[in-house]
C-alpha cells in the first residue's frame, strides 16, 4: 500500500500540485505482504470499542485528584484508625489500589502518619523541648505536604475508564507501577513506550502499518539484533524481514531509539547531586536540633534524639523523591532533545551525533521514496508528542512548585527592604532550609526550560536541512521533470508542516513557549532571589539561634 503525502492538505503555493498515488519509476518499496499481521492489529482504540478506548487526549479530571487528596489527609490525621471508613466511603478496592491498606505501597503512608503521631506525642510529653525543634517540624512536615500533593495530583490524569477500574477491581503491583512517574519514566519499559507510541499516532491521527523508512545503505547489524530480539521478547506485530536489509518501520525504530535514550538521558552525576541536596535539606535543621537537646539517659532526651533521627529518615526521602518528581522532567526534555537529534541525523549527509554508538549509526534516508518522507515527518511528530500524559504531569508539577518558588523569593526581597519580617512568624533556621529547597527546585524547573527550548531549537535545524535536500533535488539533472518535482514538493510540504508545528504545537511549560525569553525571565528572577539570600544570611547575626 503506497501512502502519498497528498493524504493531508498541501500548503497553498502546492495545492495545483496533484501527487498520484502510485511508485515512482525505478523505487524499490517494501513487499507489503510482511506487513499483513500489522494491517490486522488492532490497537487499544479501534471503532469495534466503545467510545471510551478512542480517547487518548489528555485530561485533567479535577474531582480525582480532590477525592485523593481528601483520602491522603484523612490518613495523615488519623492512620490505620481510618482504613476502616476509607473503605466504607471510598471503596476498599480504591483505597487498596491507592496504597491505603496491607499493601507494598503503604509504608509511605504509614510513614508520613507515623511522624505526625510522634509529633503530637512529643508535644504533649516535652512542650519545653517542642520550640527547640520548631525548624526540624517545620522542614519536615513542608516535604510531607509537598508529596501529599504531588500524589494526589497524580490521580487526575486517571481516565474515567481508570478510575472505574480502581474503584471495582485490584489492579496488580506491575500495572500499579506504570501509573508512578519515577519508576515508569525515568527508564521506560518496552512495553510502555509501544503502548505510548501507538497513543502519539492516534492523536495525530496517523496509522503506524503505512509508515516505513527506507535507507540509502543497510541497517547495522546491531539494529537487525534488536529487532529480532525483541520480536522474541514481545509480542506486537513489527516484524523484520531479513531479505529486506535497508527499510523498518517508523515504530520498531522509535522503540529502539528510546529504549537507547534511556541511560543517555539519565545523568547518575545529577541523580547524586540530587541526593546530596536532599541530604543538605535534612542535614541543616536536624544538627540544630540535635545540638538543642540534652544528651542524657532521661526519657526527653532519648526520645528527642529518637524523633530527629526518624525525622531526618523521613525528610531525606521525602525530599529526595520530591526532587526527583521535577528531574524527570528534565529527563523527560533531554529524551526529546535525543529523539530530535537522531531525526536531525537521518535526513543529514553529515554525522550530527558523533556520540552515538556506531554500531547503531544509521545510514541516511532514501529521499527518492515518497513514502519515507512522509513517514520520516510523522514519526518526528510522534517522538515530539511521545508520552504527552507524563509530560503533562511535570509541567504540573512545575506549575505547582514555581509560583511557591516566586513567592518566597519576593518575600525576602521584601524583606531585605524592611517590609516585611518573617523571622517573627518562622524560625530563621526554618526558613533558610524552605528558601534553599527552593531555589534547587527553581533551577531544576530553569533546567527544563534551558532542554526544552533546545528542543524548540530542533524546528529550525530540521527545516534548514529540508530546504536542503530540496536544493538538491532541484540540482538533479537526470529523472528531472516527473520525479524531482514531484519530490521537491513533497519535501516542501514536509517544510510548511514543520512551520506551522512550530508556531502551534512547540514544548509549553505553564502555557509559555520554552525559548530564551522565558529563560532570562526566570534567570533574572533567580539571581535576584540569590542576592536577596546571601543579603539575608549576611545580615542575620543570630541565624543559628533557634530560639529566634
Amino acid at each position: 500500500m503506497f501512502v502519498s503525502p497528498s493524504s493531508s492538505v498541501l500548503p497553498e503555493p502546492f495545492e495545483a500540485f496533484k501527487i498520484e498515488e502510485k511508485p515512482i519509476e525505478n523505487v524499490n518499496y517494501l513487499d507489503e505482504t510482511r506487513w499483513q499481521d500489522l494491517n490486522n492489529y488492532e490497537t487499544f482504540a479501534t471503532k469495534n470499542e466503545p467510545d471510551e478506548e478512542m480517547k487518548v487526549e489528555v485530561h485533567y479530571i479535577f474531582h480525582h485528584a480532590i477525592i485523593a487528596l481528601a483520602i491522603h489527609l484523612i490518613h495523615v490525621a488519623f492512620g490505620p484508625a481510618s482504613l476502616p471508613v476509607l473503605w466504607f466511603f471510598f471503596g476498599n478496592n480504591l483505597c487498596t489500589n491507592m496504597g491505603f491498606n496491607w499493601h507494598p505501597f503503604y509504608i509511605f503512608e504509614f510513614v508520613s502518619w507515623f511522624w505526625v503521631l510522634l509529633t503530637v506525642i512529643y508535644f504533649i510529653l516535652f512542650p519545653e523541648q517542642f520550640s527547640s525543634t520548631s525548624s526540624l517540624i517545620i522542614s519536615t512536615s513542608t516535604i510531607i505536604t509537598l508529596r501529599l500533593l504531588l500524589v494526589s495530583i497524580k490521580y487526575g490524569y486517571y481516565t474515567e475508564k481508570n478510575w472505574k477500574m480502581m474503584r471495582n477491581e485490584k489492579i496488580d503491583i506491575k500495572s500499579l507501577t506504570k501509573y508512578l512517574l519515577i519508576a515508569s519514566w525515568l527508564t521506560i519499559p518496552t512495553d510502555l513506550i509501544i503502548e505510548e507510541h501507538l497513543k502519539s499516532y492516534k492523536r495525530l491521527n496517523r496509522f503506524p502499518n503505512s509508515l516505513f523508512l527506507k535507507f540509502e545503505s543497510g541497517l547495522p547489524m546491531k539494529i537487525k539484533e534488536r529487532i529480532n530480539k525483541n520480536e522474541e521478547s514481545e509480542d506486537h506485530c513489527l516484524k523484520f524481514n531479513k531479505k529486506e536489509t535497508n527499510c523498518i518501520s517508523t515504530i520498531a525504530l522509535t522503540e529502539i531509539l528510546i529504549e537507547l535514550s534511556n541511560n543517555r538521558a539519565i545523568s547518575k552525576i545529577e541523580m547524586r547531586i540530587i541526593d546530596v541536596f536532599a541530604g543538605l535539606y535534612t542535614f541543616f535543621p536536624i544538627v540544630l536540633s540535635l545540638f538543642s537537646i540534652q544528651f542524657d539517659n532521661s526519657l526527653e532526651g532519648i526520645f528527642g534524639v529518637a524523633y530527629a533521627v526518624f525525622s531526618m529518615i523521613i525528610s531525606f526521602i521525602f525530599t529526595n523523591r520530591f526532587l526527583l518528581y521535577i528531574y524527570v522532567g528534565i529527563v523527560d526534555m533531554k529524551r526529546r532533545k535525543f529523539l530530535m537529534k537522531q531525526c536531525a541525523a537521518l535526513i543529514s549527509c553529515q554525522e550530527l551525533d558523533r556520540s552515538f554508538p556506531k554500531e547503531y549509526r544509521l545510514p541516511s534516508l532514501d529521499f527518492t521514496d515518497l513514502r519515507t518522507i512522509d513517514s520520516w515527518y510523522n514519526m518526528r511528530a510522534a517522538c515530539l508528542d511521545f508520552g504527552r500524559t507524563y509530560t503533562h504531569r511535570t509541567f504540573v508539577y512545575s506549575s505547582l512548585v514555581l509560583p511557591l518558588c516566586i513567592f518566597i523569593i519576593l518575600g525576602i526581597i521584601l524583606q531585605f527592604f524592611g517590609a516585611v519580617n518573617f523571622s517573627v512568624i518562622i524560625s530563621k533556621a526554618a526558613l533558610a532550609s524552605i528558601i534553599f529547597l527552593s531555589f534547587i527546585s527553581l533551577s531544576e524547573i530553569l533546567y527544563i526550560i534551558i532542554v526544552g527550548s533546545q528542543v524548540n531549537d530542533s524546528f529550525d535545524l530540521h527545516k534548514d536541512l529540508i530546504v536542503t535536500l530540496s536544493n538538491d533535488i532541484l540540482h538533479l539533472r537526470e529523472n528531472t521533470d516527473a520525479k524531482n518535482s514531484i519530490l521537491y514538493q513533497a519535501l516542501m510540504s514536509v517544510y510548511y508542516k514543520l512551520e506551522q508545528d512550530d508556531r502551534v504545537r512547540p514544548v509549553r511549560i505553564m502555557g509559555f513557549k520554552a525559548n530564551s525569553g522565558f529563560m532570562l525571565n526566570l534567570g533574572a528572577l533567580f539571581w535576584s532571589g540569590v542576592l536577596s539570600l546571601v543579603q539575608f544570611v549576611y545580615t542575620s547575626d543570630n541565624l543559628f539561634c533557634l530560639n529566634n
